[in-house]
């Protein structure tokens, strides 16, 4: 968490990656609730998904982590957006 207060307090870009992943959707990846809240805390956008359309819920079902899908749910996220499934 300090780290993430160092880089928006040097006004770090928290924007998608080149690869079009988000800080938010992989915080959900690795069911970092306290990170989600702290990017909500500075407007994060959780509903923006990848370059496959995948977003921050899908990634957190995804991943079976109930407590970040808890606390979007909380946030108020659209569960509702499309999501492009590919099938490995």
């Amino acid at each position: 968490m300090d780290v993430l207060r160092l880089l928006r307090d040097c006004k770090a870009n928290f924007d998608p990656s080149v690869y079009g992943a988000t800080p938010a959707l992989i915080a959900a990846i690795h069911g970092h609730v306290k990170v989600l809240q702290f990017l909500r805390d500075i407007k994060t956008n959780f509903e923006a998904p990848m370059k496959d359309d995948v977003t921050t819920a899908y990634a957190a079902v995804t991943y079976g982590h109930i407590n970040v899908l808890r606390f979007l749910r909380f946030a108020k996220v659209n569960f509702d957006l499309p999501v492009v499934v590919t099938l490995i």
